[in-house]
């Protein structure tokens, strides 16, 4: 009987993913090397018994998890190549065919699943797959002036940087600045760190940015604690973290 050896498998998640497919891409080969075309592939969930396994899993052609692919019926191409999608979690992968010895890979774990606990050490932390805030995002009080706006803004929920320019007449104490989360609601209201990144009068030291109480899971609220000087620009960046 000839058995199949299997290349390792990758699989792909970006933090964006979890409402979406997560790939599986492998070759099945023979103790030769030479790659098997027309094997069986059956996915089941994990814990699964049997040859062909069951319960089957739901699995996809597309990330978005739309296109069913039929079980049983799944085979490997040309080159034993085959991949799925399916639903972030783990699954149990067989292959069996005419001449083949059936392999099972238990509790094959596709995508980091629900809440991460413990320690992870990263060299960078990237938040680039949220909807980019833009100056329609902010709302600013009077406070700030009569003709003040919002421009030079970057950004995601998840961190951002943004310039009031203090313009008109009416510059008065503790303006107040909203923005409004550009993906929807948090589950609460996230902590929101702010700092200036300015030198203009008044200046950082005696004029800080701070969190108001007012923020919601909806929309942040700051307060510039200060008079802005009209014609002076500041910058306020800030870290946003979910709870």
């Amino acid at each position: 009987m000839k058995t199949i050896n299997l290349i390792a498998a990758f699989f792909i998640c970006s933090a964006s993913a979890f409402a979406q497919g997560v790939p599986y891409d492998n070759v099945a080969l023979l103790d030769s090397g030479r790659p098997v075309q027309g094997a069986t592939i059956t996915v089941c969930k994990a814990g699964s018994t049997g040859t062909p396994c069951t319960p089957l899993a739901s699995i996809f052609s597309d990330v978005a998890l739309s296109v069913a692919i039929t079980q049983p019926g799944f085979q490997s191409g040309a080159q034993g190549n085959f991949r799925f999608y399916a639903a972030c979690g783990a699954y149990d992968i067989q292959l069996s065919g005419n001449g083949l010895t059936a392999r099972t890979m238990k509790d094959v774990q596709l995508g980091p699943c629900g809440n991460f606990a413990g320690t992870m050490a990263l060299k960078r932390y990237s938040a680039g797959q949220g909807t980019a805030l833009t100056a329609s995002n902010f709302a600013i009080n009077v406070g700030w002036g009569s003709t003040a706006n919002v421009s030079a803004v970057v950004g995601t929920d998840q961190g951002f940087r943004f310039q009031v320019n203090s313009a008109g007449t009416g510059q008065s104490s503790t303006p107040t600045v909203t923005v409004t989360y550009a993906d929807g609601t948090w589950t609460n209201d996230p902590i929101l760190v702010c700092w200036r990144g300015d030198t203009n009068s008044p200046g950082p030291a005696s004029a800080p940015v701070s969190w108001n109480s007012a923020s919601t899971a909806t929309a942040g609220k700051l307060i510039f604690n200060g008079t802005p000087v009209a014609g002076t620009s500041y910058i306020i960046s800030c870290i946003a973290i979910g709870r």
